[in-house]
């Protein structure tokens, strides 16, 4: 997954915001992995699931852990919103990689562990064009330098119907998630990020030299992007 030079990831709904994830696909569209949320302790688990589930949590942080095709943990990603919303990218031990970092009307920036900006993700927010629902407009990636290393593109998404809402709990709670895209999304329990999308997806120029950790904060960029809510 960190050596591919083309990846993008898709939203997937549950039946409830417990469900709600993102499928990893590599530049042929074959999927190569997935987010899952995490929960911590038993009786936080029950707690943080029913609030999630209810729409009652809706802001704080979130903790993902994305998985390989093979359901292996090769990272794990922890989200904090807010006016400069965050998103940090972990080893599976916890040993922090880099962070991507954005506040609303600004480029997106990737920073390493020890807090330097390595690396700018070109967002004109403001343009009629970065606006249009269906345009995949890219996101020029550049270094530290200001050279363009690839490009990231996301699409809108679209709102879906509201199945029961016994449908929208059981499924989701014992962890058996519904990928209909008919499922319903609360407007607070969506992390679509900083463009509320459906997909993004990452194209890294392959002839381009580029040094860790920003290669593999900018091949995981849509990924990060999808907790940059």
């Amino acid at each position: 997954m960190l050596g591919l030079t083309q990846l993008s990831v898709e939203y997937k709904s549950g039946q409830s915001a417990l469900g709600h994830h993102w499928k990893i696909l590599a530049g042929d569209e074959q999927q190569i992995g997935r987010t899952r949320r995490v929960y911590h302790g038993a009786g936080g688990k029950i707690g943080k699931r029913l609030a999630v589930a209810t729409g009652l949590s809706t802001a704080g942080s979130v903790e993902i852990n994305v998985e390989d095709a093979a359901g292996d943990h090769v990272a794990t990603i922890t989200g904090k919103g807010g006016e400069r919303r965050i998103a940090t990218l972990l080893t599976p031990d916890g040993k922090e990689i880099g962070k991507a970092s954005h506040t609303a009307g600004v480029d997106i920036d990737l920073i390493d562990a020890g807090g330097t900006v390595v690396g700018k993700i070109l967002t004109p927010a403001d343009t009629t064009e970065a606006k249009d629902d269906r345009a995949g407009v890219p996101f020029p990636i550049e270094d530290a330098a200001g050279t363009k290393i690839g490009e990231l593109a996301r699409w809108r998404h679209q709102p879906n119907a509201l199945p029961s809402l016994t449908g929208q709990l059981v499924s989701d709670w014992i962890g058996l998630y519904n990928n209909s895209e008919n499922a319903y999304e609360a407007e607070l329990t969506r992390h679509r990020g900083f463009s509320n999308s459906a997909v993004y997806s990452v194209v890294l120029d392959p002839a381009a030299t580029i040094a860790e950790p920003l290669r593999t904060l900018a091949i995981l960029s849509p990924v990060l992007s999808g907790y940059l809510y």
